[in-house]
């Protein structure tokens, strides 16, 4: 069986090219379930990953990839080992991504993070039941990352999500209250 680990990683990809990840489950892991840095073209399509310290998902230096039907699921109740800082990250020059279909739900800080990453598209995100923001985009590089459809509900903080890059946009936000906002765009708060 697994055993937990206060520092490793689940799976751990660099410097990769033209790899496909399928129904991979990732379960009790005290990093990040899945950490890829330095990559192109990596896909990753219908899969779990859950209970976990780091975060779901790393995406570091990553580019022209795909994430398509993927679950992220922790419950920071569960476990004092296991507390979900993050469910998915893109930093470092994480660009031209696409996310199609992603469900994250009870992480103890942010579901989704961007840092210093542009022109990633997501379509079909449900952000759910976390204790911090549902979507943090941050660093100066980051711009014109697209959501066409983001459901935020049960997430603890006053604030669904915060944007800073001026050609950002979220299209059809369906925010915690049940209100329905059509386009978000440039620099906001909300």
């Amino acid at each position: 069986g697994a055993q937990y680990s206060a520092s490793g990683d689940g799976f751990y990809f660099s410097d990769c090219s033209n790899v496909t990840i399928n129904r991979l489950m990732a379960d009790a892991v005290g990093g990040y379930c899945v950490k890829v840095e330095n990559s192109q073209k990596i896909t990753i399509e219908s899969s779990v990953v859950s209970l976990f310290d780091k975060g779901g998902f790393y995406f570091g230096n990553v580019n022209n990839s795909v994430i398509k039907n993927c679950k992220v699921n922790n419950d920071p109740g569960v476990s004092t080992y296991m507390q979900g800082d993050n469910g998915v990250v893109f930093t470092a020059g994480s660009n031209h991504n696409t996310i199609d279909n992603l469900l994250i739900q009870g992480i103890k800080k942010d579901g989704l993070r961007i840092n210093q990453s542009t022109d990633n598209k997501f379509t079909g995100v449900v952000i759910a039941d976390c204790q911090g923001k549902a979507y943090v985009e941050e660093g100066e590089e980051s711009n014109r990352n697209k959501f066409y459809g983001l459901a935020c509900s049960g997430n603890t903080s006053d604030v669904n999500l915060v944007q800073v890059g001026a050609d950002s946009a979220v299209y059809g936000l369906n925010d915690k209250s049940g209100n329905f906002t059509a386009v978000v765009s440039g620099v906001a708060t909300k």
